[in-house]
């Protein structure tokens, strides 16, 4: 593979192009560097990544194209000879991937708000980001010096955003955030990963970064106040409600116990961790949580999000995030495998899977709960997106996984069951036989498969459930609508 020429879509600047250069030097990959301009896209960009038409994307001889920073370091890393991004053990891959995910899904608004807006809510989102960057600097090993521990590794590469970039829009923004007095530790480290000569090899010059994002700085306080507004909607509420405060004090702790699945009734998400464990022939104890009143087990065991599923595997610490769980079983039992076992078709089912969470949530809830032009939109978005979906079925097979259920299927699940609740409650269609015939085939296959009915929640149980919640899923759909 590494006789193949690697060229890497990328632009000057990008915290993300970034972490791909570090994953490709430091496996040791000779690769060409295509500069894009973001205000002017190129054919070759819009060819290999139609989707998004944003970078990294990465091209290995004449395969298709990956996407998706995080998803291209997992390919370099199987994909190339050198030394291991990932840990070897299927645990600590686990909790490399979701704190890897927590800097993106929980810093970035927070980090956001409290760079660019200014008063109480700037205020909260700073004692907000102080409190993440607290949990991440948790997870520096003690005595080491990088989160992969006396090397870089993909935690590393992944958080490497707050080495570099947190300082260049500290300083534009005239705001401080991390500082040695609050996190030495994490600040010691952001010294010795950019000093590192691999990575100082491609870290952008901090002047000319300052230089070009000065400029921006109305534009990052406009995308700012669009943060707060939906921070403030019924969604950002019911997601957070007051884990800042818990999440300070609580780490993840060990149980002795066998396979347990926290989870509660209905959950999608939990339903892909309990497909993923059966399909595995994992046995394990469900414990139904109710959400309206968390219990002191789930608080303890996944204090950052308070949100289900979580698995605890014996006396580890507890595993969070339905497509890290997904990946965790795969890789810690015995078993059929989920995911391919071709590092190229690999990143594919992960980018499928990200683009199923990242692109199809928001358009899909406001095409269910909006109306007007918005809904009309959102509509014609969501049947898009799922003609794109419905494109990466393999011909003549009839899962995503080949002959069998895999990873991908698990992660599109809900297409198969849970649109149709929402369709039903919502009065809306927006999957048809007509127009995604090959999508509502499998739907009914992977609906109809044996493992998967042994954990789908009844229909009329979901419908009666979910109905009353009506009002607030407008609300959130219009908190969306307004942040677009």
């Amino acid at each position: 593979m590494m006789a193949e020429p690697v060229k890497l879509i990328g632009c000057f600047g990008s915290p993300f192009v970034h972490r791909v250069e570090v994953a490709l030097r430091l496996k040791g990959v000779s690769y060409k560097l295509i500069e894009e301009d973001l205000n002017n896209k190129s054919d070759l960009l819009l060819k290999h990544n139609p989707f998004h038409q944003k970078v990294p994307v990465l091209l290995h001889g004449d395969r298709p194209a990956i996407c998706e920073s995080l998803i291209i370091i997992e390919y370099v890393d199987e994909a190339f000879h050198g030394p291991s991004l990932l840990p070897s053990d299927p645990y600590e891959r686990a909790m490399a991937r979701f704190w890897a995910a927590f800097m993106y899904k929980e810093c970035k608004d927070s980090m956001w708000i409290a760079l660019w807006m200014d008063g109480e809510v700037q205020a909260a989102s700073t004692r907000e980001m102080k409190a993440n960057l607290t949990i991440i600097e948790r997870q520096l090993p003690e005595g080491k010096k990088f989160f992969g521990g006396d090397t870089i590794g993909f935690l590393d590469i992944a958080v490497g955003g707050i080495a570099h970039w947190m300082g260049v829009f500290e300083e534009v923004a005239g705001v401080r955030l991390l500082t040695d007095k609050e996190h030495p530790a994490l600040c010691r480290w952001a010294r010795d990963y950019t000093v590192d000569e691999t990575v100082r090899q491609c870290l952008p010059d901090r002047d000319r970064v300052v230089a070009a994002l000065t400029p921006r700085k109305e534009l990052y306080v406009s995308i700012a106040n669009a943060m707060a507004a939906q921070k403030r909607s019924e969604l950002y509420i019911s997601q957070r409600n007051k884990w800042v405060t818990e999440a300070s004090k609580q780490t993840l702790t060990m149980m002795a116990e066998p396979v347990k699945l926290i989870g509660c009734f209905g959950s999608a998400v939990v339903h892909r961790a309990e497909v993923a464990l059966r399909l595995k022939g994992v046995p394990y104890e469900l414990i139904t949580e109710d959400l309206n009143n968390k219990s002191e087990l789930l608080q303890r065991h996944n204090p950052v999000h308070q949100k289900v599923p979580v698995l605890l595997h014996g006396d580890r610490p507890a595993i969070c995030e339905s497509l890290v769980i997904v990946e965790y079983a795969d890789e810690a039992f015995d078993g059929p495998l989920l995911m391919p076992a071709d590092p190229l078709a690999r990143a594919t089912a992960r980018f499928w899977a990200s683009f199923m969470d990242k692109e199809c949530r928001e358009p899909m809830w406001m095409a269910l709960w909006t109306d007007g032009e918005a809904q009309a939109a959102a509509a014609r978005e969501t049947k898009a997106n799922l003609t794109l979906i419905e494109s990466q079925l393999p011909e003549g097979k009839r899962f995503f996984g080949g002959d069998a259920i895999g990873y991908l299927d698990i992660a599109l699940g809900a297409i198969a069951h849970w649109m149709g609740v929402f369709e039903e409650i919502a009065g809306v269609r927006l999957l048809t036989e007509e127009e995604h015939p090959a999508l509502c085939r499998w739907a009914r296959e992977y609906t109809a498969d044996e493992t998967v009915r042994q954990c789908l929640p009844d229909w009329d149980r979901v419908i009666a459930a979910l109905t009353p919640r009506k009002e607030l899923y407008i609300s959130i759909a219009k908190a969306m609508a307004a942040q677009r």
